[in-house]
């Protein structure tokens, strides 16, 4: 259950929105990703607590922008990446050069850093300087606009000028902290703005391609919108209005409260907590866009639903889902809203009602690995866990083919509506990760002759788990060669045994950077890369072999996963490892089995590559100019199971990169040298070069039981 809990970011009073200053696409190429609003010059604070970032704002000079953080999530589980506030009075921060002294400021923050200046000169003896505003990191000369918001954030991890990172010439800054309801300075009289950006993960790409890019320039605009208008390229154009899948409306934000959370108002020093009808009545009603519900439903490879246009039917190739607010209602018709990947719901159509109802019917071929799972809302006819399966999600044609694409039965999803009065849905967000049509890659394969030849790879349940590899990670290991990031958007993993879905995990994933030594002699050694599955959350079948499996559920940023004691990768309790050494063909292969020592059969995906064999698979992405780049193991042989002469069942696969090309077509692409993984235990995925010097883990030596997992 989400149990979110948040601050209003200004005085109830300070809003007033129109339709054109409202979240949300305006044509099928405008979408305004920031949440306008007319202001009455209320004071701002902070949502949350955070790190702030100060910068100007192009609207005005006299104007500012402020980034905030996340330091303590709202909604757990769900990870913001920033708040940015638009349009704050200049001089509430500062006078000329200088941070506004205490004694002149009128909000907390600046009081606060003042005081925090002051008592670290007079900690350490020293002569106070005079407090520019280049200490808290507002240096506009020395910070160009194609710099990375995050460089400012992690400016402990340093690269190149030329990549848009702070050197060490860039003078020494600090941003500070805010706590919950801190007041931050004054919003200018007439249009402001606020933006909420969800997060994927602390890392950063260096070269995008067609990803949304968070930099300085999007930071010092007056509001922000995508525009598309006058482009060409219509492939180009469809994942350009991807990105608007990370943005979500502050209304909606703050209707998502209504269900089971608590809106924190600042009034004249005090705070007034609202809960349930009282947060619509004082917070969402001020906002034009107070009644709508957004939907968004995440599908294969990442995109958004029907993004390869795999999921609409021969009958009807405009429409691919059915939509309403009751069972009697549904309409056929093509998800999202003017063409954006985000369907927008009118509240005002659930009059009457006891909550407000969103029913919907999507397609899919019937095949066993069809799941669902309701990362934000709230899900009516969930198996369990806000997870619905296969056979929930059975299609029933009389008659058709296996194969054959037609529409689920009724996913249904609920809202509380406005109490009194007109009884309209609240504004609020779904999040819906869906996969329920059979996805094809094309790629190369050897013929009898040798020969490369066009075929056709379907994934497997762990595919495409393992996302953006050329990702580079913002916080930096001081111990070189390694480190870890998170790639923090949900994926699916279905579990199928004897053709039937036994299971289904909530998955996000970890890369971990570390260096394994050969006899302990640091100069030699084998760099290595892992990537390692998280369960966020779990549906399985209580009669399955693995039903007490192990959960992580954790759903947090990077540190779930780390290199140990002298830089070597090592899973936390109660993960451990074993070594099975055996014969593959002409190979010696160390395999490695998961265990556990807490009485849970251990599941996880991991994948583990030389370093080497990593930039192999990297150099793949730019070579041939592909778009959301991810991992993809191929089956070695069209029946993978073998047996090695020690009588140990492995499994082998061939690593490849999918990702799309110029036209969106998701394609599979094998590095020159062939790069073999093996598994011993359906978990560990490993090349030889990365276990060749793995030994037993130490955890296993305990009294504690070990249990694992054996190859089916």
């Amino acid at each position: 259950m989400f149990l979110p809990q948040s601050f209003f970011f200004t005085d109830a009073t300070n809003v007033d929105q129109s339709e054109s200053q409202s979240f949300g696409p305006k044509s099928v190429d405008v979408f305004d990703l920031t949440s306008r609003f007319q202001s009455s010059g209320g004071m701002a604070y902070a949502l949350c607590k955070g790190v702030v970032l100060i910068q100007p704002n192009a609207g005005g000079a006299d104007r500012v922008n402020l980034v905030l953080r996340p330091f303590g999530q709202p909604i757990t589980g769900f990870n913001i990446r920033y708040i940015v506030y638009r349009g704050l009075l200049k001089g509430d921060f500062f006078n000329g050069n200088n941070v506004l002294p205490a004694d002149t400021a009128q909000s907390d923050f600046i009081k606060g850093i003042n005081t925090a200046y002051d008592s670290f000169y007079e900690t350490k003896n020293l002569d106070k300087p005079a407090f520019t505003a280049d200490f808290i990191g507002y240096d506009v000369e020395n910070q160009p606009s194609s710099m990375l918001v995050d460089r400012l954030f992690f400016k402990e991890s340093l690269v190149s000028e030329s990549h848009g990172v702070i050197s060490e010439s860039g003078g020494a800054f600090e941003l500070p902290m805010v706590h919950g309801g801190n007041s931050l300075g004054r919003f200018a009289d007439g249009e402001c703005g606020i933006d909420v950006v969800l997060s994927y993960g602390d890392y950063y790409l260096e070269k995008p391609m067609d990803e949304f890019i968070f930099d300085l320039n999007y930071v010092r605009k007056a509001y922000v919108r995508l525009d598309v208008t006058g482009l060409s390229d219509e492939p180009g154009k469809k994942r350009i209005r991807e990105q608007v899948c990370q943005f979500i409306d502050i209304a909606a934000f703050y209707g998502f409260h209504v269900e089971h959370g608590v809106v924190n108002v600042p009034v004249n020093g005090g705070v007034n907590r609202y809960k349930g009808q009282e947060i619509y009545q004082q917070v969402v009603g001020r906002f034009h866009s107070r009644n709508r519900l957004y939907l968004y439903i995440q599908s294969d490879r990442g995109r958004s639903y029907d993004f390869y246009g795999n999921y609409s039917l021969p009958a009807a190739e405009l429409h691919n889902m059915k939509i309403g607010t009751d069972a009697d209602g549904l309409s056929a018709t093509a998800f999202g809203s003017y063409g954006w990947p985000v369907h927008i719901v009118d509240g005002s159509a659930g009059r009457g009602q006891d909550r407000f109802s969103i029913q919907l019917q999507l397609v899919s071929d019937g095949n066993p690995e069809t799941m669902l799972y309701l990362q934000a809302g709230n899900l009516v006819n969930g198996t369990k866990n806000n997870f619905m399966d296969a056979r929930a999600l059975k299609v029933s044609i009389d008659g058709a083919s296996e194969g054959t694409r037609a529409y689920t039965p009724s996913i249904i999803l609920s809202a509380p509506h406005s109490q009194g009065g007109t009884n309209d849905g609240i504004a609020s967000f779904y999040k819906l990760i869906y996969q329920g049509v059979t996805l094809d890659y094309v790629g190369t394969a050897a013929d009898e002759d040798s020969q490369s030849v066009t075929a056709i790879y379907t994934r497997n349940f762990f595919d495409d788990v393992f996302e953006s590899p050329h990702a580079l990670p913002l916080i930096k290991s001081p111990e070189q060669n390694t480190g870890s990031l998170a790639l923090q958007r949900l994926k699916l993993v279905s579990y199928i045994q004897d053709g039937q879905q036994k299971g289904i995990m909530a998955v996000q994933c970890i890369r971990v950077y570390d260096r394994i030594l050969r006899d302990g002699d640091p100069q030699a050694g084998t760099d290595r890369v892992t990537y390692v599955s998280e369960q966020v959350d779990v549906l399985n079948n209580p009669l399955s072999y693995d039903a007490n499996i192990s959960v992580d559920s954790s759903g947090h940023p990077s540190m779930g996963s780390v290199p140990g004691m002298g830089g070597t990768f090592r899973l936390p309790p109660p993960f451990g490892y074993d070594v099975s050494e055996f014969s593959a063909f002409d190979q010696t292969v160390r395999g490695i089995r998961l265990t556990a020592t807490d009485g849970t059969i251990p599941i996880k995906i991991i994948v583990g590559l030389t370093k080497a064999e990593h930039d192999s698979l990297i150099s793949l992405i730019p070579t041939n100019m592909l778009n959301n780049p991810s991992l993809f193991l191929a089956d070695h042989g069209p029946i993978n199971a073998y047996i090695s002469p020690e009588g140990i069942p492995y499994k082998m696969y061939r690593i490849a990169v999918t990702g799309e090309d110029g036209n969106n077509r998701p394609g599979l692409y094998f590095p020159a040298t062939e790069i073999i993984l093996y598994s011993i235990d359906d978990n560990f995925h490993l090349s030889p070069g990365y276990s060749q010097l793995m030994t037993a883990d130490p955890q296993l030596f305990t009294n504690k039981p070990i249990f694992t997992r054996t190859i089916r």
